[in-house]
């Protein structure tokens, strides 16, 4: 199969991308009723320091159905010394290895993929464990949040997590789905969070002007079903 082949990204316009207050809030809310996949469900190493706001229990609360996968066997220690029983170590790029007669409804990778390797490898084996009417709820970090761009230009170096290995804007997450088979089918950015009542002001109102400068990108994708995509390898090659 040739790169000819792959679907060709969704073209997003401004007015299409929705303003999330709350990214946390979102991905519940998705999650409510359906088979959850939740990728880097630990969150280590604050798993201990949020035990009161812990993405994956705020899942679990609503959804009896959620499976848990993390690269971290500490972070899993901690989730299983609180009660959480349904997860499991494992590499999130082998999804298909890990579950090999499994599909779920809704995959959440919440904050992972600047973490990963190889993310497109995540893509191959995420699109291979999803129903075919299922999705793919994905946030990262947005390379143009405003207070990020005000940092640079005013320490005039990064300031990079020691764990990141990528930068995500809206274009490139797209063009990163479309190869691995995906179509987006939401857009959305998320307003600053944990800022002083003026700071959260500013910046909510930046928000509003300017989504493109958002905390982080979050998007819905589901299966291309045009035809199978070909394998990450062979777009590479």
């Amino acid at each position: 199969m040739n790169q000819a082949t792959i679907v060709q990204p969704l073209q997003l316009a401004i007015d299409e991308f929705q303003r999330i207050r709350d990214r946390d809030e979102h991905l519940v809310a998705m999650a409510r009723g359906k088979r959850v996949l939740h990728v880097g469900c630990a969150d280590w190493p604050i798993t201990a320091e949020r035990s009161d706001d812990l993405l994956h229990a705020r899942l679990t609360e609503a959804s009896p159905d959620v499976v848990g996968i993390d690269i971290s066997e500490r972070g899993l220690e901690e989730l299983r010394r609180r009660g959480f029983e349904n997860v499991m170590h494992g590499d999130a790029q082998r999804l298909d290895e890990h579950f090999p007669d499994q599909h779920f409804d809704l995959i959440v990778a919440g904050e992972t993929l600047e973490h990963l390797p190889n993310p497109g490898l995540f893509l191959e084996s995420a699109r291979r464990v999803l129903r075919d009417d299922g999705t793919l709820l994905i946030t990262v970090p947005n390379a143009f949040y405003l207070l990020r761009l005000i940092v640079l230009f005013l320490r005039r170096s990064e300031i990079v997590h020691r764990d990141h290995n990528y930068y995500f804007s809206i274009k490139t997450l797209n063009r990163l789905l479309a190869t691995a088979g995906f179509r987006i089918t939401f857009a959305g950015f998320t307003r600053p969070v944990e800022m002083k009542r003026l700071t959260a002001f500013l910046f909510d109102r930046a928000h509003t002007l300017f989504p493109y400068c958002g905390q982080s990108v979050v998007v819905h994708a589901s299966k291309h079903t045009d035809g199978e995509a070909p394998a990450l390898r062979e777009v590479l090659r």
